[in-house]
């Protein structure tokens, strides 16, 4: 995910009407995931267990402000997914109310 971004900021970069905003939004997307790589056994302080990063364009009208509703909802699931799954491993004394598909029941597999 994050060549991904970096290649998009390469992109961005070639073309002579480049958005410094656009830039900005993609350089603090890469350093929110360089930062969100706290799962099992990598518990440490100061790092976040996932993030959902949602884009928006403020000069659409309102309502379909999103960027690709499709890919933000399902992002959106994958991130809860996570944290769930992260729960279950950090506190399994917690009862989650539905089953839950954690891949390799160890979140350092899948």
């Amino acid at each position: 995910m994050i060549a991904e971004l970096e290649a998009a900021i390469d992109s961005l970069l070639s073309r002579p009407s480049t958005s410094t905003l656009r830039l900005q939004y993609l350089a603090f997307e890469i350093a929110l995931r360089k930062l969100a790589i706290r799962k099992a056994p990598l518990w440490n302080q100061g790092l976040m267990e996932g993030l959902w990063f949602i884009r928006f364009d403020s000069t659409r009208p309102s309502g379909k402000r999103i960027v690709d509703p499709a890919h933000a909802e399902q992002e959106g699931g994958e991130f809860i997914r996570s944290l769930l799954c992260e729960l279950r491993l950090r506190e399994p004394a917690v009862e989650l109310t539905k089953p839950l598909d954690c891949p390799g029941q160890n979140s350092m597999i899948g």
